[in-house]
């Protein structure tokens, strides 16, 4: 059977999973038939890395393409990452009108990438946030260097009705904007998630409110439910943004990877008891998977965690024989208290082991997680001689726990 015999549906389903001119437009030149499914495709998707780029694709959009209709409105995907060279405050009027222009014929993009560069065109233009509203038909979305004046304008009620997927990169003191530090609230972003009904997957980067859930708690025109939230990823940003998580009651999966040096000043403890009991009553939901990526006190997490299906920790593990007097409470330890809150079934753990503790480490480890079915490790060895003295060494964890455990190494 020819591929071209297909149903029609059939045959726009297939084309649909190619985009721009690198993947559809050799299609489209293969033959009459296939350009006829393909040359929609060609102006799928497309990456502009420079404000020339980005000046060329406006004018081609905008032409008409052979059923005279606007080639803005095949566009589906649209990355601007714009080079240091062309992000200067002398360009960014250009770029404003540029990005309005784009937007406006590009009715039908469902993916929009904008890096470092949307807020300070907004700020030049506020009609951009007019034209990013009207984007019915966007499903992700994923802007740089934001703060409140971006989630301004995405808060009504209107604006991009079927969006499932946002990340928001917050200012960072290195983005270099002059005078005052823009506001970053809590207050801005609960108002504006919960306009959002199909919102699935919420991916934050140095999220650091200057105001905290139990002030946000006391104002009734501020939702507390994100129901529709089912995968949250948290980076880099302070102990206020996990208050975040005590409202997501439908979470399946949370990523965690926080700079240390903006919790140095917040402890968890303290930060809870801060909040109203209403708030505080509540726990986070139960969890399918947890992901702890990179640098994460795992004391923050324990005094929030409920269960856990499945725990993966991402940061190499040094972990050593439990010592109950070290103080502060070792890596070990907050391993080992974390392990008993959250109860998981599944773990995954890289671990940097030593020969002649490496399985009375394990066991412990083990022992703190009594409800363990299936154990991952991803062992860090030093040499094969290393590797040959571990086995050597005993006991094996399975036999000295007392149960059945699946693991893999």
């Amino acid at each position: 059977m020819n591929l071209l015999d297909l149903p029609v549906e059939a045959l726009l389903e297939i084309f649909s999973y190619f985009y721009g001119p690198k993947e559809a437009l050799p299609l489209a030149l293969l033959c009459k038939r296939t350009k006829v499914w393909a040359q929609q495709r060609v102006d799928a998707h497309y990456a502009c890395t420079s404000h020339g780029q980005l000046q060329d694709l406006v004018r081609r959009m905008q032409r008409p393409a052979e059923n005279n209709v606007y080639r803005g409105l095949s566009l589906e995907l649209l990355e601007i990452v714009l080079d240091t060279d062309d992000t200067n405050p002398q360009t960014y009027p250009a770029i404003s009108l540029s990005l309005l222009q784009l937007l406006t014929v590009a009715t039908n993009l469902r993916g929009l990438v904008i890096s470092e560069l949307f807020e300070k065109c907004l700020d030049v233009d506020p009609r951009l946030g007019d034209a990013v509203a009207a984007l019915g038909n966007l499903r992700f979305l994923i802007l740089g260097d934001v703060s409140d004046t971006t989630v301004h304008a995405l808060t009504r009620a209107e604006c991009i009705p079927l969006l499932e997927n946002l990340l928001l990169t917050y200012y960072t003191p290195s983005s270099g904007r002059p005078g005052q530090p823009p506001r970053i609230t809590f207050t801005a972003l609960l108002k504006m998630l919960a306009q959002r009904r199909h919102l699935a997957w919420l991916h934050l980067c140095w999220f650091r409110p200057t105001d905290t859930l139990a002030e946000v708690s006391q104002d009734p025109n501020v939702p507390l439910d994100l129901p529709t939230i089912r995968t949250l990823r948290l980076r880099d940003g302070g102990v206020r943004a996990l208050d975040l998580v005590l409202l997501c009651r439908n979470l399946h999966e949370l990523h965690l990877a926080f700079d240390p040096s903006a919790l140095s000043n917040e402890h968890a403890s303290r930060r809870r008891l801060s909040l109203p009991p209403a708030i505080r009553a509540l726990s986070w939901p139960r969890l399918d998977r947890l992901y702890l990526c990179g640098p994460v006190d795992e004391r923050l997490v324990t005094e929030r965690v409920n269960t856990v299906t499945h725990l993966i920790i991402e940061r190499r593990c040094d972990i050593t024989p439990l010592d109950p007097h070290s103080n502060p409470p070792s890596r070990t330890s907050s391993l080992h208290s974390l392990l008993h809150a959250c109860r998981p079934l599944m773990l995954d753990l890289p671990m940097a082991i030593r020969p002649d503790t490496a399985w009375g480490a394990l066991n412990e480890v083990l022992k703190a997680a009594d409800s363990l079915k299936v154990l991952e490790l991803r062992l860090t060895l030093h040499s094969a001689v290393v590797a040959g003295r571990m086995w050597q060494v005993g006991p094996r964890p399975c036999m000295s726990c007392g149960k059945n455990l699946l693991m893999r190494l």
